[in-house]
């Protein structure tokens, strides 16, 4: 598991991020499709940007980390929550 304890609960300007709420099967199944070596990077990506959501890392963050559009990560979060 990453530990993104330095970003988590950022504020950026006036909002400050809200952490997605996973269970620990949602969690459990987001990691494991990270783990084999032929996963695609377009899965791994997405489920990385899940977590940090999860750590309630900022979506300004989550985008330049994995360098992606703002819009892109907050679309992943209305699909995915």
């Amino acid at each position: 598991m990453i530990d993104y304890g330095a970003l988590a609960g950022r504020a950026h300007g006036e909002r400050t991020a809200v952490a997605l709420v996973l269970s620990a099967e949602e969690r459990e199944k987001i990691e494991a499709a990270m783990r084999p070596a032929k996963a695609e990077q377009r899965i791994v990506r997405r489920a990385r940007v899940v977590l940090m959501m999860a750590d309630a890392v900022p979506a300004a963050d989550i985008a330049g980390l994995l360098g992606v559009r703002v819009r892109t990560v907050e679309t992943w979060r209305q699909r995915f929550g």
